[in-house]
């Protein structure tokens, strides 16, 4: 499953230092996280800071089942790569490895969740040096070796 279409946001202001992640989620209308990580075939990327939410894209995957379920998690993998967080309702043990490789880190959440809920939430722990989770993905990152540059590539084994 390759991505068949994608649509880049125009971009908001730009966050100083850098301090944003890239957080994708895996929804079909662009307000609920309401997609398995295997089945989606959408997902709205942010950029999220501590005061700003900004859309940067939503990309498309095809809806046909051609390609091994391999190819269609590689490509997955390699177009959500340069995120740092992944919301989708449920996740594979084949996808979780294959993202955490990369430095991205998938988070489950309730079917039906809300965009701007989690949004908001990931805004306050932001506000908060003390979070460790989000800690861990700038460890995660160096534990796995994957620079920025690096961080769109994938590897090729299923």
């Amino acid at each position: 499953m390759e991505l068949s279409r994608q649509l880049e946001l125009m971009h908001g202001p730009e966050v100083p230092g850098g301090a944003a992640l890239r957080v994708a989620f895996a929804s079909t209308d662009g307000v609920r996280v309401d997609q398995h990580f295997g089945a989606a075939f959408r997902f709205f990327v942010y950029r999220v800071s501590k005061a700003t939410a900004v859309p940067v894209t939503i990309g498309e995957f095809a809806t046909t089942e051609s390609g091994s379920e391999g190819s269609r998690l590689r490509a997955k993998v390699a177009w959500l790569s340069s995120c740092d967080v992944i919301y989708a309702c449920a996740l594979g043990s084949s996808a979780n490895r294959k993202l955490l490789a990369r430095g991205v880190l998938a988070l489950r959440t309730a079917s039906g969740s809300t965009i701007r809920s989690l949004v908001e939430l990931l805004q306050s722990e932001l506000a908060d040096p003390a979070c460790g989770w989000l800690v861990d993905i700038e460890r995660l990152r160096g534990l796995v070796g994957v620079s920025d540059s690096e961080h769109s590539d994938v590897s090729q084994e299923d």
